[in-house]
């Protein structure tokens, strides 16, 4: 089963186990960020993922989750591994899951996103 990474603001991170089912995927993205999903990508330590958070959730007044170069994330995260050919979202890989979880915990050394 694919694995994902849920961070709530003030929480540690958690492995989510999810069904491999595009439908299922997205139904478990939604009501992780509960609301409308927005995607940025994530480039931690050189390891590339994607974040799915509330798209209103600053228009809301989610809490503060996580900071980022030059903004700050707000409400629940759901990190997500992709398919760059099909645009699929996949599991967490190992090593994104590794990256991710250094990223949620503030232990990595260099962040870069793009929304």
């Amino acid at each position: 089963m694919p694995t994902f990474l849920v961070k709530q603001p003030g929480a540690e991170p958690l492995q989510v186990e999810v069904a491999d089912d595009q439908d299922a995927m997205y139904q478990a993205l939604s009501r992780g960020v509960a609301g409308w999903l927005q995607h940025v990508t994530m480039v931690a330590d050189g390891v590339k993922f994607d974040v799915w958070l509330n798209e209103e959730g600053k228009l809301l007044g989610l809490p503060i989750n996580l900071r980022v170069p030059g903004d700050v994330f707000v409400g629940n995260l759901v990190m997500t591994g992709s398919d760059a050919r099909t645009g699929k979202t996949l599991g967490l890989s190992e090593a994104q899951l590794e990256a991710a979880t250094k990223w949620a915990t503030g232990k990595a050394s260099k962040v870069e996103w793009m929304g």
